[in-house]
């Protein structure tokens, strides 16, 4: 899976459990090395002090074995010097066992080599034993003290020096192995700093990999918002990520892409109602000269109703006239040729008057009509 894909939770939990489980593995290895590395220096040199030990133990038992060889050779007394041989024959053989155990546990050339050489001394030496016991035990004590003293104790001497030589050789060999432990353990430690250094810069790398993909998608985040806040909706952002950053330049993209169409949708609307207005405007201005003409009408009407007034007043005052007319008809029967067609000329007046009247109420509702409609 990218990198990009994982959820910031995810990168996060990833970049901190990584560094954390480097540097345990790294404290564990060093742990782990530091204690391998003190218990085989540990166990070497342990090795060699027990052999140092067993060494010392060797030559102990070879200055006491030579010490009863030359206090045989060279006693007076015969007693003494037959206790003695069976004891010494036991101190050969106790020598000859420990010598047996540390050839048998030399393990390097140099070991072997100064064994040999002790080796070498040691049969020079059992010789001159051999040689002093058997002058002594021909009762030739001087000759067998002239053995002791000029052969033996030289000889026992260099073998002695071996032995010395081949416990020094295994102090050196032991202060070796301690030094080459302090070298191992500072190598080791080397090592750990260097992957403590690599681990670091692992670390260093990711984190900066880490905040790089939070903070990449946020700027481009601010950007897109700033620009949405200055009016510009033609932005977009295109980004596969799967994260929670990426869903949001989705959303926020989309949103742009969103605002961009209720703008355009708006706009639409602004000239529908731009194109409405100059509708209205228009409407209104016929409504203006309709009513101007209303207006007119209304005058027009006026003057008619003043018409209509003086008609009605001049048909009240020709009805009083043919009441009038009509009271003296009577009296007047005697004229009534004259006068009838007088009367029948009047009432011919008053209906045509009230036929105009009918008229002119027909008109007056037609304009209360119209007036309410342009008043709607």
């Amino acid at each position: 899976m990218h990198f990009n894909n994982l959820s910031v939770a995810s990168k996060l939990w990833t970049t901190i459990l990584g560094l954390m489980l480097s540097l345990l593995a790294l404290g564990t290895g060093l742990y782990v090395i530091t204690v391998q590395l003190n218990a085989q220096t540990a166990q070497e040199v342990q090795a060699e002090e027990d052999r140092i030990s067993l060494a010392l133990r060797w030559k102990g038992m070879t200055e006491l074995a030579v010490e009863r060889v030359v206090i045989g050779a060279i006693t007076t007394d015969e007693l003494l010097s037959q206790r003695l041989q069976p004891q010494l024959k036991t101190s050969i053989q106790a020598v000859s066992a420990v010598q047996k155990q540390i050839v048998d546990g030399a393990d390097s050339p140099e070991d072997k080599v100064q064994l040999e050489r002790v080796a070498a001394a040691r049969v020079i030496v059992l010789d001159l034993v051999a040689q002093a016991q058997k002058t002594r035990s021909a009762g030739d004590v001087e000759g067998a003290q002239r053995v002791v003293n000029d052969r033996l104790l030289p000889a026992v001497a260099s073998y002695i020096a071996a032995q010395e030589a081949f416990i020094s050789l295994q102090q050196r060999q032991r202060d070796q192995i301690k030094a080459d432990a302090v070298e191992r353990n500072a190598v080791a430690r080397w090592i750990a700093e260097a992957v403590a250094a690599v681990v670091m810069l692992l670390g260093i790398g990711l984190v900066a990999l880490t905040v790089r993909s939070i903070t990449r998608p946020l700027e481009q985040a601010v950007r897109l918002t700033d620009a949405i806040t200055d009016g510009d909706l033609t932005i977009e952002v295109r980004d596969d990520r799967k994260d929670e950053l990426g869903h949001l330049l989705q959303s926020l993209s989309a949103m742009a892409a969103r605002l961009r169409g209720v703008v355009t949708e708006v706009r639409s609307g602004v000239e529908s109602v731009s194109s409405a207005s100059t509708q209205i405007a228009t409407g209104n201005q016929d409504l203006s000269a309709r009513t101007e003409q209303t207006a007119a009408n209304l005058e027009e009407t006026a003057a008619s109703m003043e018409q209509l007034t003086a008609t009605v007043t001049q048909s009240a005052d020709t009805a009083r006239q043919a009441n009038q007319l009509a009271s003296t008809a009577a009296q007047a029967a005697e004229r009534g040729g004259e006068v009838v067609g007088q009367v029948v000329h009047s009432m011919q007046q008053i209906t045509d008057s009230s036929r105009k009247i009918n008229d002119i109420i027909g008109v007056i509702d037609s304009i209360a009509f119209q007036t309410n409609i342009l008043a709607l």
